[in-house]
């Protein structure tokens, strides 16, 4: 089973990039041996119409990464269970997403805990653009070493593309089209900010959570979240 909750992103890019749609989820992890269930977010193009030979009705640019939100017991998981999106009026680049995590499958376990943590959108967006993973000949997954083609896959049709021809996802050539197929995973981790939960408690399982951005009476400006709990 794969949970998702989605975000659309309305511009990214100064180069009139499409949008972007951000699918956070989770699900048992191929990299892993024993299929351990994680966090991932993946990205999309939200023009993605598929393409004209390869990947016919399925996305072009579907790329995802794991999730990290660090708490819990030694080797339990974070699994997310909600995100909300809190945009930066001055700098796209600078919005945040917050979401809720467990520690366990079963939120009824006396061992389980809660937290909330937050991601950068920019910090997103720069995994994104690293390295791939791919699968080795003995079965494992490995840091992709050769050479990328052109255009980078996953990416959304901008003005640079437009001008070579590539005005929607069925102009892609194959080369990029295949890559994506066979490299959907991204090297590196999505951490979050400061590198550990806003948020942790065992008392409350989070479940909903709402963000807004509120300026007091004295001029600042404070985060304030709103989390829905089953207690």
């Amino acid at each position: 089973m794969i949970s998702i909750h989605m975000a659309e992103m309305n511009k990214v890019s100064e180069n009139d990039e499409d949008s972007n749609v951000f699918l956070f989820l989770t699900e048992n992890a191929v990299e892993e041996r024993h299929g351990l269930r994680l966090s991932r977010v993946a990205r999309v193009c939200k023009s993605d119409v598929g393409g004209l030979r390869t990947l016919q009705r399925k996305w072009t640019s579907f790329l995802k990464a794991r999730l990290d939100c660090p708490f819990g017991d030694e080797g339990s998981q974070s699994l997310v269970q909600d995100v909300f999106f809190l945009q930066d009026e001055n700098n796209l680049k600078d919005s945040v997403f917050y979401a809720t995590f467990t520690s366990n499958l079963k939120p009824s376990s006396s061992c389980s805990q809660f937290a909330v943590c937050a991601y950068k959108l920019s910090d997103i967006q720069q995994v994104f653009r690293g390295n791939f993973l791919t699968l080795s000949d003995s079965g494992c997954w490995t840091r992709y070493t050769g050479s990328v083609p052109t255009p980078y896959p996953g990416s959304c049709i901008n003005d640079e593309m437009r001008a070579k021809g590539v005005k929607t996802s069925h102009d892609l050539p194959d080369t990029t089209l295949d890559f994506v197929k066979n490299h959907p995973l991204m090297e590196k981790a999505v951490t979050p900010i400061t590198g550990r939960p806003l948020l942790v408690r065992s008392t409350a399982q989070f479940s909903r959570i709402v963000v807004d951005k509120v300026t007091s009476l004295d001029g600042q400006q404070h985060i304030i979240m709103l989390i829905g709990n089953s207690k």
